[in-house]
């Protein structure tokens, strides 16, 4: 008999043909896929960000799948089985490299090209303590951090799932089973009743070991057909661990929360009605606004309206994937925005609508460390802004966060720990619970990021980290939006001394060279200097790291002539700064010489300047038309050295002296010419 591979110390404390024996009692080998178990895979893929996540049966000379992501097999062979290995530990089994493991570093499933990398797996466990097989998840990639404490509760929380499941199934199964055979065998009223209280002992056995929520309910319904009330005929004791609710045995929805949402009475009307199970998660605003992920079928005979429900609370699961969401979109959100009142207001909101706060606030603690100043934050409709110079000791005794970088937390501003003034003027603002953390800035200030809340509230360790990673990114994101002010300040400040000093430059140079008979040297300096200067503007509004080739275009051939004398198009794109300064004084050359010679010489020239992207190069054109006849010069100078050598000195030069006017292409690779980020 295939058995599990003996490639491990570990001595199981049970027996392989119990272990089997107890698997065939469920019944569930070589059964089709049912979303109840899909769910629970897709659930334990998402929170890993695995690709692979499985519930998994070892079964006798096999593993077989129950459900899987990322496999796209239903089973494989034992002596492959990672999770052979895993019902082996006694607990849940993480290894976060398995080519350092020595009972997994020869698996072909590792050692093959892009193979299993790292494993994580949670038993399931029969109520005898028999592992009948894991739900584990996968991945390609090693994980030497291994996982969060919060990650294997979530991992061993679903293999319990998946173990209520079978369990539940095989007593309903052994009920239906139990109750033909017993009333066939037994004759007579009292038989056939003491059978059915057999069943209903087992029934009820499991019914209350349950960690899941459990009721069965009656529904009651208006003359249109509308589900308007339901009635609990039994709950099992997790119902009031799950929901808060006690003693709901024989009363009525509405009279323990009159408030409940009318979608969870559509939905049991529905299933009351038809027969069709549900499966679905919901919030319930009357119970603390907890989720629920929710099963529900209709039991008995369709006229009695029963509907059984077993359900989960996931709450905590919810808010983590609400958190995190907030986070990414914040990250994104707060890159957008230009000013600091922005910023602060918009990321409060974020986290105003994530924790359901009322207000939410970042200000900085001043230099007496007395007050907090808010520019801008976010309030609830109905809720005062904070926005303004405020006291610390208003917003709840924070004076000890000058000196303690800890979070201050409160559950209940009522409470005793809290000063009577304190409370006058946080009752005052419809505060009855907060969450205040400081941030050290670069510049050795000070920062506060509140949370308020106007129902008292147990703050978790989860809320508080969110907080606090919140804060980190609005601090981070007021800190660059004020380094990039101070910097636009240096930018003006370096552009307004730079135009001085080629300013002085010209001014040297006409004063050196007044007495020079020939002025056109001196004029033709004057206008490199001059487009020097435009480049250097279209840098400037780039912080001096690009330009964008339009401006750079435009700025050079205004100052030569009229700008609607030329015709520019091209896509956009970043030169960097060397090429910014090139360009400018290629252009400046062609445009010269077109004023001088060519085109811009008569009244009706004109000239087109085009560029485009093509095979991971920079093609520039140039075409003058409705000038003279024009001819290639028979002395080179400066300037038609300069239009040799190209966009940025590396030649790619063609030129044409037609009759119809003179052209120029010039090409100049991507990687030479293009702005880097």
């Amino acid at each position: 008999m295939l058995g599990i591979p003996r490639v491990t110390p570990n001595r199981p404390s049970w027996d392989e043909r119990d272990r089997l024996a107890a698997l065939e009692r469920y019944a569930i080998l070589d059964t089709p896929k049912e979303s109840d178990f899909e769910d629970i895979v897709r659930l334990a893929a998402d929170t890993f960000e695995a690709p692979i996540a499985v519930v998994n049966l070892i079964a006798e000379g096999r593993q077989w799948f129950k459900a899987e992501v990322g496999i796209g097999a239903r089973e494989l062979p034992l002596d492959v089985s990672i999770c052979a290995h895993a019902i082996l530990q006694g607990d849940t089994m993480v290894v976060p490299d398995t080519r350092l493991d020595d009972r997994l570093a020869r698996n072909p499933l590792v050692t093959m090209a892009d193979g299993l990398r790292f494993y994580a797996g949670a038993l399931l466990k029969t109520e005898e303590g028999l592992p009948i097989g894991t739900v584990c998840v996968l991945d390609r990639a090693p994980r030497p951090q291994g996982i969060t404490p919060h990650q294997r509760l979530t991992l061993e929380v679903l293999a319990r799932l998946v173990m209520q499941q079978l369990e539940l199934r095989r007593v309903i199964g052994l009920q239906h089973t139990h109750a033909l055979q017993l009333e066939a065998e037994i004759s007579g009223r009292q038989q056939a009743e003491a059978a059915r209280r057999l069943t209903a002992d087992r029934y009820r056995s499991l019914f209350n070991s349950l960690d899941a929520g459990f009721c069965i309910v009656e529904l009651k319904f208006d003359a249109g057909g509308a589900a308007v009330d339901y009635r609990f005929l039994e709950t099992n004791p997790a119902f009031a661990r799950q929901t808060g609710i006690s003693g709901a045995d024989g009363k009525w929805m509405r009279e323990l929360a009159p408030g409940h949402e009318q979608p969870w009475l559509d939905i049991y009307g529905d299933v009351a009605t038809t027969g069709r199970p549900a499966r679905f998660e919901n919030p319930a605003k009357t119970q603390e606004e907890r989720w629920y992920d929710v099963q529900a079928f209709r039991v008995g005979e369709p006229a009695a309206r029963l509907v059984a429900i077993l359900f989960n609370d996931i709450t905590e699961r919810r808010r983590a994937e609400l958190r995190r969401t907030a986070l990414l979109a914040m990250g994104d959100r707060l890159r957008s925005l230009q000013t600091v009142p922005g910023i602060t207001s918009e990321a409060s909101k974020m986290v105003g609508e994530t924790l359901d706060a009322i207000r939410v606030a970042f200000g900085r603690i001043d230099a007496s460390g007395e007050h907090v100043i808010v520019e801008s934050d976010w309030s609830a409709d109905g809720y005062e802004s904070l926005a303004g110079k405020r006291h610390l000791s208003d917003l709840g005794d924070l004076q000890s966060m000058r000196s303690d970088d800890r979070p201050v937390v409160v559950s209940d501003v009522l409470s005793a720990a809290t000063s009577a003034a304190s409370q006058e003027v946080l009752g005052g603002l419809g505060v009855r619970s907060f969450a205040a953390i400081t941030i050290m800035d670069p510049d050795g200030s000070t920062s506060l990021f509140m949370v308020h809340a106007a129902q008292p509230r147990n703050w978790t360790a989860e809320d508080l980290v969110f907080i606090r990673n919140a804060g980190d990114r609005v601090a981070s994101s007021v800190a660059r939006r004020e380094a990039e002010a101070f910097q636009q300040m240096l930018n003006l400040e370096l552009s307004h001394r730079m135009k001085n000093t080629l300013t002085m430059v010209m001014a040297i140079a006409k004063q050196t060279f007044r007495s020079v008979a020939d002025q056109a040297p001196v004029e033709v300096f004057n206008a490199r200097i001059q487009a020097l200067s435009s480049a250097h503007m279209a840098l400037l509004e780039q912080r001096w790291m690009k330009a964008n080739i339009a401006d750079v275009v435009n700025g050079v051939l205004g100052t030569v002539d009229d700008i609607a004398r030329f015709d520019t198009r091209g896509p956009s794109v970043d030169l960097d700064a060397r090429s910014a300064l090139s360009m400018s004084l290629l252009l400046h050359e062609l445009s010269t010489n077109a004023l001088k010679y060519g085109a811009l010489s008569e009244p009706a020239g004109r000239v087109s300047i085009s560029w485009e992207i093509f095979a991971d190069q920079l093609i520039l054109r140039w075409r003058e038309s409705g000038g003279p006849e024009v001819a290639q010069p028979t002395r080179t100078g400066f300037g038609s050295r300069l239009i040799n050598m190209g966009l940025v000195g590396s030649g790619g030069v063609e030129l044409r002296y037609l009759p119809k006017g003179f052209e120029a292409d010039f090409k100049a690779s991507l990687l030479q010419v293009e702005q880097r980020s």
